[in-house]
């Protein structure tokens, strides 16, 4: 994502969230992420196939230079030998 390589970021999802992920980062590149920081990851399950992750990440939305910084929360599970985003990208005010 920090590069804009929404395409590449965007195989992680699953399904379900990738459209919603897709119209939240569109082609035109008007969001610029700086810096995603990790801050913590919990594993779930007897098989610990399921997990939860806090992230900052910072960004601007162009015209604008403001910086923003968020932190977000994710959920993935393990399937069919990769980890996948199960949970919906949040908005980037």
């Amino acid at each position: 994502m920090i590069w804009q390589d929404y395409r590449s970021a965007a195989s992680f999802m699953d399904s379900e969230y990738l459209q919603d992920f897709q119209e939240k980062f569109p082609e035109r590149g008007d969001i610029r992420v700086l810096e995603i920081r990790p801050e913590g990851v919990e594993f779930e399950g007897p098989l610990q196939d399921r997990a939860v992750s806090w992230s900052s990440i910072d960004y601007y939305r162009l015209p604008s230079n403001t910086l923003k910084s968020l932190r977000i929360r994710q959920e993935w599970a393990y399937r069919n030998s990769a980890w996948q985003i199960v949970s919906p990208f949040p908005d980037l005010p």
